[in-house]
């Protein structure tokens, strides 16, 4: 390996100095100059190998862009560049012959690929638009035998067999246009216009070789984190705020596209923290340069240190070790791209705001002596995974939300959680807080691995907690008092349900969680909108305690048929709407509002003792209905009943029945073959009595 590749090897790693030794031999002929163009192109880094490593995509982008550079600023014969393939060469790999025309007669060579009324509409005017673009066509191997698909597809194999690129001459857009022109939608985007999806690297290779630079193609390296400067000189971040600072390795920060680069000697830029060795102070530079945005709380930690030694942990990282004023210590732990990936911390009592937000590379956090969180405390830090704080007993709102990679929360005596805790945690999947009292709203929302919970003590949980956790198969929680709007919305494999002391159910709990089986809440009394709607495993209800219940709870319950239901006075609208009940015992009942009992198909019989209020369409299309028992109604209104084919006998009060089907009524002449008995008669044709029980 020369001087040169030893520098290079230094700056940005021994595979990546490999890969140049290949790729660049022509440009490492001129002592010297490799390297500078490599200064000049990316920041020195080993984090761009890693990135380059087995993505070959992205190696031919980096290699083009040294070819690039090179043919841009030195004098150089192109015949000794080694500029890769031809975008003919290219196209001949991925199947493709690729003409270039530069007549009209060149372009007309290809209509023949055209049905008369599929004719691309560069054949309208071909002078005017060769002098307004580059044109190109791609004509799959063996086209003769392609077959038009059945329907068209803008990017089948027919679409996509015969393509004519072309390239705006003033702008260098490129628009791809398709075999079948207009009988698709998006016919001049054929393969979203890029032409990687033809060939890997072909993007690159027209400009090389034509010098045409295509707009709307892949003009940044397929690379997460990375910045360029205003000079075109790239650098990884590892942190940034909106798209005008980026808080980069190595001590760089990029303001509005300029670096400012941090004396080594005397800082360590850690993050987004700038950590003062002189005066062992810590900056936040997210605050310094945005004053509008809250100081993170981490800073505070250091206002009491005395000393900070660095020392390496034998696995390429590095750990602060911090002792304060008062003898108690700290520790954090830095990847060699200056993340922080585990803090620890024995003395600290309290966190402040916004503590180590936006962390998202650290792992690990143990606080032995912790109580207090201020709110968004570890927020969006989609890298951690285990968080110990055993004293732990106040969170407020955001704290853990959209930790991702949260796998182990130990927190014993955590009694108080804000809104959004814990929320998008994807991979956290047991849950034990054994003295939580109240938790804010979404809190542990869209925990879709969560499988386990254990909340003994919880008696508060705010609108959408526990919304699309969709693992959770049981759930019982004894001491659960008040429960939100949305609570366990969507937890698609929940099979049970025990909340002993509830009494009041809040809109949507429940919906749609289409494996449930079990419910038991015999102290509720009050049910809110779409509760248990859509839960397609239900076959049996008993709420003794239940009085009212408000719309659309049970709705399309398709498999339900028991619904038992001592104490219910008051049902709202489309309430067992579209349900195979067959036993319903609602002795209690006196108001039920429209559509309830729509479609429930398997219902034969019911009896409401009660009942002296029936909005319109209650039981409408419930073709098995053949008796019901009305005996106190006062009001029945609009198409109640209708379409239940099979109805013979209804039983009213004689008020009612006077009332409602007199010989001039509607209502009387539609069902004018109905038996109507007033209460305590038997049809001569029916031996059946009417003893008042329950009817099934």
């Amino acid at each position: 390996m020369n001087s040169e590749l030893k520098k290079i090897k230094k700056l940005y790693g021994e595979k990546f100095a490999h890969w140049c030794r290949d790729k660049f031999p022509t440009i490492l002929s001129y002592e010297g100059r490799l390297l500078e163009i490599l200064q000049n192109l990316f920041y020195p880094t080993k984090s761009l190998w890693e990135a380059m490593e087995g993505n070959k995509e992205l190696q031919t982008q980096v290699m083009y862009r040294v070819f690039n550079y090179y043919r841009d600023n030195y004098p150089v014969d192109e015949a000794e560049l080694d500029l890769g393939k031809s975008p003919e060469q290219l196209c001949d790999e991925a199947g493709y012959m690729l003409i270039k025309c530069e007549t009209v007669e060149d372009v007309e060579r290809f209509r023949k690929y055209y049905l008369p009324d599929e004719e691309i509409c560069t054949y309208k005017n071909v002078a005017g638009r060769l002098n307004e673009c580059f044109i190109f066509f791609a004509v799959k191997k063996g086209v003769d035998k392609i077959e038009r698909g059945n329907p068209p597809q803008r990017d089948d194999e027919y679409g996509t067999s015969v393509m004519s690129l072309q390239f705006d001459k003033m702008t260098g857009r490129l628009k791809i246009t398709n075999r079948y022109n207009h009988t698709v939608n998006g016919c001049d985007a054929t393969l979203s216009n890029n032409l990687e999806n033809i060939a890997p690297g072909l993007t690159c290779s027209f400009e090389n070789y034509y010098g045409i630079k295509e707009v709307d193609g892949i003009g940044k390296l397929d690379i997460d984190n990375i910045v360029m400067d205003n000079s075109g000189r790239i650098y990884f971040y590892n942190d940034c705020v909106g798209k005008s600072v980026y808080y980069c390795e190595d001590n760089v920060v990029i303001r509005n596209g300029e670096p400012y680069y941090y004396d080594k000697d005397r800082f360590e830029l850690i993050e987004y923290f700038l950590y003062d060795k002189d005066n062992e102070t810590l900056i936040d530079l997210r605050h310094e340069d945005f004053p509008d945005k809250k100081e993170d709380g981490f800073v505070q930690t250091f206002k009491n240190v005395d000393k900070v030694d660095i020392v390496k942990d034998g696995q390429g990282n590095r750990v602060f070790k911090g002792t304060n004023k008062d003898g108690t210590t700290f520790e954090i732990t830095v990847d060699r791209k200056n993340r922080i990936i585990a803090y620890k911390n024995d003395y600290l009592t309290e966190c402040g705001s916004k503590f180590m937000a936006r962390c998202t590379h650290l792992k690990s956090v143990e606080m032995e002596n912790l109580v207090y969180m201020a709110d968004r405390c570890f927020y969006y830090c989609r890298g951690l995974e285990k968080f110990y704080a055993p004293q732990l007993e106040n969170a407020e709102e955001l704290c853990f939300y959209d930790v991702r990679s949260l796998k182990e929360i130990y927190c014993p005596n955590l009694m108080f959680v804000g809104d959004h805790f814990c929320s998008r945690c994807d991979n956290l999947k047991r849950l034990d807080l054994p003295c939580l009292e109240q938790a804010g709203k979404e809190c542990f929302g869209l925990c879709d691995s969560l499988e386990e919970i254990n909340l003994p003590k919880l008696r508060i949980i705010g609108d959408r907690s526990f919304e699309c956790a969709s693992s959770l198969k049981k759930l019982s929680l004894e001491s659960l008092q008040t429960i939100g709007n949305k609570c366990f919305e969507e937890c698609d494999k929940l099979e049970e349900v025990s909340l002993p002391q509830l009494q009041q159910l809040s809109g949507y709990c429940f919906s749609q969680c289409p494996s449930l089986k079990k419910i038991s809440l015999d102290n509720l009394l009050a049910m809110g909108n779409y509760c248990f709607s859509i839960c397609g495993s239900l076959i049996e209800v008993n709420l003794p305690m239940l009085i009212i219940m408000l719309d659309n709870c049970f709705y399309d319950c398709m498999n339900l048929q028991e619904v038992d239901l001592p104490n219910l006075r008051k049902m709202g609208a489309n309430c067992f709407y579209q349900t195979s009940v067959r036993k319903v015992n609602l002795p209690q009942l006196t108001t039920m509002f429209g559509y309830s009992f729509y479609i429930a198909d398997s219902l034969e019989k019911i009896s409401l003792p009660n009942m002296s209020n029936m909005s319109e369409h209650c039981f409408s299309s419930a073709k098995s209905l053949q008796e019901v028992s009305l005996p106190k109604l006062e009001i029945l209104l609009f198409k109640c009943f209708e379409k239940c084919e099979k109805l013979k006998k209804i039983i009213l009060s004689p008020k009612m029945k006077e009332k409602q089907f007199s010989m001039d009524d509607e209502f009387a002449q539609k069902y004018k073959n109905i038996v109507v008995c007033e209460e305590g008669d038997s049809d001569e044709d029916d031996g059946d009595e009417d003893d008042g029980d329950e009817m099934d």
